[in-house]
């Protein structure tokens, strides 16, 4: 199995060990609050848009490249050992700390449109359009890592 499908069912807990070659798991309009997902070799998207995620931590995925948490609570993000992770998509959460992008040198996308609480000016997260962009280089200032 490589891509599991398993959008608005109204699942709340998944364990994801079982299928140890997947590479895509799309899990978007269900009841997830608080997910880990880890160890998965082969893992390169995951789609959880419109849950009630409050905390998602993922560690050693080697190939994870893309995540999306857009639509959910997300106050705590946790990423470990996710080499080339490069797209976060987090609009309209609750995101407030940035700091967990210092972990993630590979990342070149952040969405972080909608989220109230985050230090970076709103007009930032937006196009003049009003659509959510890329804000990586804005939150790389405000946490000072730019070169």
């Amino acid at each position: 199995l490589k891509a599991l499908h398993l959008e608005n069912n109204q699942l709340s807990d998944i364990d994801l060990k079982q299928l140890p070659n997947i590479e895509s798991v799309f899990l978007d309009n269900n009841r997830f609050k608080q997910l880990k997902i880890s160890n998965l070799r082969f893992l390169e998207k995951i789609f959880l848009r419109g849950n009630q995620m409050n905390y998602f931590a993922s560690e050693n995925l080697p190939r994870l490249d893309y995540i999306d948490l857009m639509y959910n609570q997300m106050g705590d993000l946790e990423i470990i050992n996710c080499e080339r992770l490069k797209s976060i998509h987090l609009g309209y959460n609750k995101v407030e700390n940035l700091h967990f992008i210092r972990k993630i040198p590979s990342l070149i996308y952040l969405v972080l449109i909608g989220n109230l609480q985050v230090p970076i000016p709103q007009t930032a997260l937006k196009d003049e359009k009003g659509y959510w962009r890329n804000c990586l280089n804005e939150v790389k200032e405000y946490l000072g890592m730019n070169e």
